[in-house]
């Protein structure tokens, strides 16, 4: 149980590290997006070319908000999840005894 443990908590490190670089990386597509639209406001870029820019950054910003998400998932409190299983992998003895 303890080589498992050790490799969840590897594991959970690792995901630590890509949650935060995405959510930097998305951070960093919102400025990009406001930027974006202050050019617009500003005049500097035509509608079609905003329209362009914006969508390409609204694309990045939604797989990147994908990404994030499946991380979290990924990133589930291992530790209560060994804690349920060893639990339930005990009372199965129990279950199948007691079952009619």
């Amino acid at each position: 149980m303890d080589k498992l443990n050790e490799s969840m908590i590897e594991r959970n490190s690792e995901n630590n590290k890509k949650l935060s670089f995405y959510k930097k990386e998305l951070k960093r597509l919102e400025n990009k997006r406001n930027k974006i639209e202050e050019l617009f406001i500003d005049g500097s870029f035509l509608k079609e070319r905003f329209d362009r820019k914006i969508s390409e950054v609204e694309e990045e910003i939604f797989h990147k908000k994908i990404e994030l998400d499946e991380l979290e998932i990924a990133n589930t409190d291992y530790k209560s999840l060994i804690e349920y299983s060893r639990t339930l992998l005990k009372s199965f003895s129990t279950f199948w005894l007691n079952y009619e």
